[in-house]
């Protein structure tokens, strides 16, 4: 899923901006070295990230509880002809057994939990000791981002009446994140940021052409007034405070659990 909650159509996944953007966020998180074994892409929506890891040399297997999510995932897997595997799961209760991934990857999913702590518990139970966990997830500590979210409260009527769902989600801090790996064993923690670029729009339902067209409109200049703030404070803040996007690794303990 999009970070609203709404399923993009096709185009919007396979538009070369999107793979590039995200594999960029891939390549941070991964540093020098390429995706090795088995790697569980949490959340993995439409697949975009499992696709790419498995380009990049990694044999990918991704969760999601959305059924509709799931098999565009497997239909676009299908046609790259890549080695990822999307199933439905809940990221709560994973179907894998103890100590069964070398890489658990989470891009945009955990900040839609209230508390973090449970998922992050089952991808530590699924990772091999010496494994690493990926993380992506909105900066609650850059203040566009607060701002950003304050204003989609305000506005929530007309976002949703336009088909741009107000996103489902909790604050969490990138201290909080720290907090929860080292409390499940993880070490050598990483946090850093980064602003992916202009973001594409959501999809908008078909009710919305019987709106007043100022309406789209304005919430289009509000959307281009937040991508101006995140470019702002990716410049003039120091990491992790600075992009809006939340890049965290760490490495499971061979003490842990």
């Amino acid at each position: 899923m999009e970070e609203g909650g709404v399923m993009p159509d096709e185009r919007s996944l396979d538009d070369p901006r999107v793979y590039r953007a995200w594999k960029k966020r891939l390549e941070l998180l991964l540093g020098s070295s390429a995706p090795k074994g088995l790697i569980l892409d949490a959340g993995c929506g439409p697949g975009t990230s499992g696709i790419i890891l498995a380009e990049m040399g990694g044999t990918v297997i991704g969760i999601d509880i959305s059924s509709q999510a799931v098999a565009v995932a497997k239909e676009r897997a299908r046609r790259k002809g890549v080695n990822f595997s999307p199933v439905l799961s809940d990221l709560e209760s994973l179907p894998a057994g103890n100590e069964s991934f070398d890489i658990c990857f989470s891009g945009w999913v955990l900040h839609h939990f209230p508390d973090i702590r449970p998922a992050l518990s089952e991808l530590a139970r699924v990772l091999k000791p010496g494994g690493r966990i990926l993380m992506v997830e909105p900066n609650e500590s850059n203040p566009a981002v607060r701002l950003s979210r304050l204003v989609e409260g305000l506005a929530q009527r007309w976002i949703s009446r336009v088909g741009w769902d107000t996103p489902n989600r909790s604050t969490h801090l990138h201290n909080h994140y720290v907090a929860a790996l080292q409390e499940l064993g993880f070490t050598d923690i990483q946090i850093n940021s980064c602003f992916g670029g202009k973001l594409l729009p959501l999809p908008v339902k078909p009710q919305s052409q019987r709106l007043s067209a100022i309406i789209p409109a304005l919430l289009r200049l509000a959307f281009r007034l937040r991508t101006l703030c995140f470019m702002i404070t990716a410049k003039v803040l120091r990491p992790p405070l600075n992009g809006p996007e939340l890049l965290v690794t760490a490495t499971l303990g061979d003490n842990a659990r």
